[in-house]
């Protein structure tokens, strides 16, 4: 797997976190002519792609992250589609996402782990990001 603009496109709307080689952490604020530019005015250009890594939560923090569960089991509770309450909708989002796989979950709420900045791609598995925690 490589590092694709479609994986990196999903991320900038949300200020998602890079870290460069020189273990510098700078904020994506856009991507245009295959570069990278960041808030600070650094620009990382299509050869520097190999050389920063984004900044991500594992699914599995998911289950430590009361806020954001409960913000996913409150809005697949509300879907009108929904046959789930609260508290058996943040069951069912656990069991979904136990073996570290948001691509079953409804695309709104995998939208919602994206905004906050959540692997939903197995990134950090393939050394293309890097996990928050560890930082």
């Amino acid at each position: 797997m490589k590092l694709e603009l479609k994986y990196l496109a999903t991320y900038i709307p949300y200020n998602l976190k890079i870290l460069h080689s020189a273990n510098k952490v700078d904020t994506m604020a856009s991507i245009t002519n295959l570069a990278i530019h960041t808030t600070i005015g650094h620009t990382l250009n299509h050869f520097a792609f190999l050389e920063f890594k984004l900044i991500l939560k594992p699914i599995s923090f998911l289950k430590k992250d009361k806020e954001v569960l409960d913000n996913l089991a409150k809005k697949l509770s509300e879907a009108k589609t929904s046959i789930y309450g609260f508290e058996s909708s943040k069951k069912w989002i656990l069991e979904v996402i136990k073996d570290e796989d948001a691509t079953a979950l409804p695309f709104f709420l995998t939208e919602l782990l994206i905004s906050q900045h959540y692997d939903v791609f197995g990134l950090i598995e393939e050394g293309l990001a890097v996990d928050m925690n560890c930082l």
